[in-house]
């Protein structure tokens, strides 16, 4: 639960500015190039998120996952708002990249919960080969 609240307030403090200034994204900016290559970051950051839970995640700590990846859709939702001109790609960029940052350090706190590292580096399986 922490994690999840870690990531929630990276976008806060990035979006807080915006927010109180009333900015939005304008539809005929969506058109440029570079905003569409842009918003398909998000896209590749749900990708990695779903890809991790689906491959690296125990069966019982998918639920836990999926809530974290609900969080980071929302999250990216938020980021987006932000993108009203290619002037603020980077902000976006910079939003999108905490919560990577933030959702992929959940997901690997909660592998970890499952999954625990053993207690001698002797009796894990894969130290020989």
């Amino acid at each position: 639960m922490l994690q999840i609240t870690l990531f929630s307030l990276a976008f806060c403090v990035l979006l807080n500015a915006h927010i109180i200034n009333g900015q939005s994204a304008n539809n005929t900016a969506l058109q440029d190039p570079e905003i569409q290559e842009a918003l398909q970051f998000s896209q590749s950051i749900v990708n990695t998120a779903q890809s991790y839970i689906q491959y690296d995640l125990p069966i019982e700590a998918r639920p836990e996952g999926e809530a974290i990846l609900a969080q980071v859709k929302q999250g990216l939702a938020k980021c987006e708002a932000l993108i009203d001109s290619v002037l603020n790609i980077w902000e976006y960029k910079q939003c999108a990249s905490i919560l990577l940052k933030d959702a992929m350090a959940a997901l690997s706190s909660l592998q970890g919960k499952y999954r625990p590292y053993f207690a001698s580096s002797a009796s894990r399986p894969s130290l020989f080969w």
